[in-house]
């Protein structure tokens, strides 16, 4: 039996969490993060939600929402942290793990009045990210319109405070492109 649900703030889940982070595998084109970048990440998100997805009850996958809010922007979210327990040389949003988690997320964010969803992917990946997108069995698709904000040059951080942070505050060996998803009917700021 599989579920998504909240789990912010439950400390039930912490030490899995925790295994789940440290055991050091990856999804093929990630990198794994070391013990004190995830307490920093921790410290970080304290304000975020975390949505987790179990099988028979067994935390397999979650991810950290954050909800922003700037003159410039208007009201936004973002993905910040998505850590499984299933590795695959791919990134699929068929599999459970993971298209049930972002039709959480995005389910959570219309829920609270954010309608803009802020992410950054390598450039050369765009066309297969896209691809697996509008193959997402999950829903989300047709709702939103996409825009291709910025494209950070290989090796160069970024001007703007929100794309340094939508990269992981790391100096990227491609060239990264910062997008957003704007719920279709809504007036949103297109910077």
């Amino acid at each position: 039996m599989t579920s998504v649900r909240e789990i912010t703030g439950n400390q039930e889940y912490e030490e899995r969490r925790k295994q789940i982070v440290l055991s050091c595998k990856k999804i093929s084109g990630t990198t794994p993060i070391s013990p004190e970048r995830y307490q920093v990440l921790q410290e970080e998100s304290k304000d975020d939600v975390i949505i987790g997805y179990f099988e028979d009850d067994e935390l397999i996958s979650w991810i950290t929402i954050g909800f922003y809010e700037s003159k410039m922007r208007g009201k936004f979210w973002v993905i910040s942290n998505f850590f499984s327990s299933v590795y695959t040389s791919y990134f699929n949003f068929n599999r459970p793990e993971f298209g049930m988690l972002f039709k959480a997320a995005f389910d959570i964010a219309e829920g609270r009045g954010y309608y803009q969803y802020f992410y950054s992917i390598a450039e050369r990946l765009e066309r297969v990210y896209e691809r697996q997108w509008k193959k997402n069995s999950y829903a989300i698709q047709g709702k939103y319109d996409l825009t291709t904000l910025a494209v950070v040059p290989a090796n160069t951080k970024p001007e703007f405070e929100l794309y340094w942070r939508l990269m992981g505050q790391e100096l990227k060996p491609d060239n990264i492109s910062i997008k957003a998803r704007k719920l279709k009917g809504h007036n949103l700021p297109d910077k």
